[in-house]
């Protein structure tokens, strides 16, 4: 295993000109079925590239070959590295683009979004706790589309990390929503220590879109971000 990297996060620009079919040989057999089920050709190209991304980066990090990381999943569908000492990951993916968070050790979560219109107001009072409401409620109109979807990607982020999905409403805990201040997690009902361990970031990674990441663990800078490129294929021998 090589020396661990440090905190990354790289981001995967989907609409770049990947070779998503030499991609597939590096996936598993569980990744080309999903890959498989998608109806249309540019959701599994999208999958096709963001799943061989996150094997690349981890490649870098276990030193042995992209096709030859096994994952592991806990009983909420939570991937990790099935061996000792492996380090932790998120992978998201939304229209356009992707991201990969790394770290040595921890609980780790990234979440990206696109930008678009939706109901905001009813997806807030169904989804958001009462302190998150009342937050967004109070920015002016046309902060709310940005408090929206920092507070989403924030809350969607740890939920991640925690890797219990759905058994962990989005509503018991709360984050900050206001995009002009520093992103931080303000309760949680499932574990109030939290507020104290776990680190939020904003990623800038486009107009288009808004991203997150949720980190718990031993950390001594902010997150490198870093851009996966289609030439890296070649330049990493993927298929040696």
């Amino acid at each position: 295993m090589v020396p661990a990297c440090g905190l990354e996060v790289w981001h995967v620009d989907l609409g770049l000109p990947w070779r998503s079919a030499e991609l597939l040989d590096l996936l598993d057999a569980r990744e080309r079925a999903q890959a498989a089920r998608f109806r249309f050709v540019h959701l599994a190209d999208a999958y096709i590239v963001a799943h061989a991304a996150l094997r690349s980066v981890l490649s870098r990090w276990l030193g042995q070959r992209p096709q030859d990381v096994v994952f592991d999943f806990n009983a909420y569908g939570k991937p990790s590295i099935a061996q000792s000492g492996a380090p932790v990951f998120s992978l998201s993916h939304t229209l356009g683009a992707a991201l990969c968070a790394v770290a040595p050790s921890g609980e780790i979560g990234v979440d990206i979004e696109r930008k678009r219109p939706l109901a905001k107001t009813e997806l807030v009072e169904r989804f958001f706790s009462p302190t998150e409401i009342a937050q967004f409620n109070e920015l002016a109109p046309e902060q709310q589309e940005a408090g929206f979807f920092s507070g989403w990607t924030r809350k969607e982020a740890y939920i991640k990390a925690k890797g219990l999905g759905l058994s962990l409403p989005l509503n018991r805990f709360a984050v900050d929503l206001s995009p002009a201040s520093a992103p931080a997690l303000r309760t949680s009902e499932l574990a109030s220590e939290d507020v104290d361990r776990f680190r939020l970031w904003d990623l800038a990674v486009g107009a288009d879109f808004s991203a997150a990441l949720a980190y718990a663990g031993p950390i001594s800078s902010p997150p490198s971000r870093h851009d996966w490129l289609p030439d890296a294929v070649t330049a990493l021998g993927w298929k040696g």
